[in-house]
C-alpha cells in the first residue's frame, strides 16, 4: 500500500501532482525542488522509506535525481521527455532495470487514455495510413527548458510509437523532417505526419485526422473524448488519464514497463535533432 510519497520539482505541474496524490488517494506527500534535492541531499531525510517518488522536473534535472530516487523508492514516476538526450535516456533505462526493488514508468498518460484504448480496439493498422494531421492548441507554452514541438508533440509521437510497436513488423521508425518552432513534418514509410500547435486559446485541444489509403478518414478528439470512424461516432467512456497512469504504475507489470521504456526512448530518439 502506498503511504509516503515524495514529489521532486517545484513547478506548477509538480504542485498539481502533489495535490492530486494527496487529495484523490490520501497519500502523505512531501514536495521539494529538484535543485534543492540535488544540492542538499546530504541534509535531507526525505528519501527514507518512501513508497512512491515522483520526478516532476526538467529532463536535465531528471537525469540527476532519477538514480537517487530509483534506489530509495518502490515505485518511480518519471516525466516526459525521459532525458535530455537519447544516449542519457538509454543509460537511465539501464539503471532503472538494474534496480530490482524499484518499478518505474514514464508519464505518457495518453497511452492509457480511454480514447486511445477505444481507437486501438478498432484494430486499424498504421501501415494502411496515408496521412495523419495533428492539431494542438494551448493557452501558452508550458516550459522554457525544451522546444515547443518536443514539449507538446511528445505525446503524439509516443502514441504513434505505441501504434507502430503493436504491429507485427515494427522495424520502421518515424523520421522528423521539416520543422520550426510550432510545427513539423515527419514520415514513416509511406505515411506522412503533419503536426502544428497554436497558442492563445482558453481550453487545450489535441485532434488527429487520419486519412487511410482507401481515402476514408478517422477523426480523434482527445480532450473531447470523441472518435468519428467510418462516418459514425464511436462512444468513448470517460476515465482520467492520471488515474489510469497511477493504476498502471502500482500494478507493477513488467511487460507494460518494457513497452513504456521502449516508447519513451523511441520518442526521445525522434526529437534527438535538438541534442
Amino acid at each position: 500500500m502506498i503511504k509516503e510519497v515524495l514529489v521532486v520539482g517545484s513547478g506548477s505541474w509538480a504542485t498539481r501532482i502533489n495535490g492530486m496524490l494527496s487529495e484523490r488517494y490520501g497519500f502523505t506527500v512531501q514536495q521539494v525542488s529538484a535543485r534543492k534535492f540535488v544540492n542538499e541531499l546530504a541534509e535531507l531525510t526525505m528519501l527514507e522509506k518512501k513508497d512512491l517518488c515522483v520526478s516532476a522536473t526538467s529532463p536535465e534535472l531528471q537525469e540527476q535525481v532519477q538514480p537517487l530516487l530509483a534506489r530509495h523508492s518502490k515505485y518511480l514516476w518519471l516525466e516526459k521527455p525521459v532525458s535530455q538526450s537519447f544516449e542519457s535516456g538509454k543509460k537511465m533505462i539501464v539503471d532503472i532495470k538494474s534496480q530490482e526493488n524499484c518499478y518505474a514508468l514514464v508519464n505518457f498518460s495518453w497511452l492509457l487514455s480511454s480514447v486511445w484504448e477505444k481507437f486501438e480496439s478498432l484494430n486499424n493498422t498504421i501501415n494502411d495510413v496515408s496521412m495523419i494531421e495533428i492539431r494542438q492548441s494551448a493557452k501558452e507554452r508550458s516550459h522554457s527548458y525544451m522546444s515547443i514541438i518536443e514539449d507538446y508533440g511528445s505525446h503524439d509521437i509516443a502514441l504513434m510509437n505505441k501504434w507502430i510497436f503493436s504491429e507485427e513488423n515494427p522495424a520502421s521508425k518515424i523520421v522528423l523532417e521539416n520543422f520550426s518552432e510550432c510545427e513539423f513534418e515527419a514520415k514513416r514509410e509511406d505515411t506522412r505526419i503533419l503536426w502544428k500547435i497554436n497558442f492563445g486559446v482558453i481550453e487545450r485541444s489535441m485532434t488527429w485526422l487520419i486519412t487511410w489509403n482507401n481515402g476514408s478518414q478517422t477523426f480523434i478528439d482527445f480532450y473531447g473524448g470523441k472518435i468519428i470512424h467510418n462516418n459514425s461516432e464511436v462512444i468513448v467512456p470517460y476515465k482520467d488519464n492520471i488515474d489510469s497512469f497511477v493504476a498502471a504504475l502500482l500494478a507493477k507489470n513488467d511487460s507494460v514497463a518494457n513497452t513504456n521504456h521502449k516508447i519513451a526512448l523511441m520518442t526521445k530518439e525522434f526529437f534527438s535533432v535538438y541534442e
